[in-house]
């Protein structure tokens, strides 16, 4: 019987209030992480929504830029050659 009075003397070593108060104390940090965690989330996925829409003004401003040098351009052609080039162009950008 002594080997259960042992056994009895451990079990009362560990304060059981002390291991829940360790365990809540656990818990409460880790719930502390995921709610950080997931703030963190939604501001990164905010920023990658903002840089594709910066992405997409970019390539709008390039393609208007674009557009208006075309539009800015007095090259008409002087000869038959240079307005089947410009023709052509014109076809191939049409098609795109």
């Amino acid at each position: 019987m002594s080997w259960i009075n042992g056994i009895r003397g451990l079990v009362n070593a560990f304060d059981t209030t002390q291991v829940k108060d360790k365990r809540d104390a656990v818990n409460g940090r880790f719930a502390k992480i995921k709610n950080m965690a997931a703030s963190r989330r939604k501001r990164l996925e905010e920023s990658l929504e903002y840089q594709q829409f910066v992405a997409n003004v970019e390539e709008e401003e390039a393609w208007i830029n674009e557009k208006l040098n075309l539009v800015g351009s007095e090259d008409y052609g002087d000869t038959l050659a240079a307005v089947q080039v410009l023709h052509c162009y014109t076809m191939l950008r049409n098609r795109s």
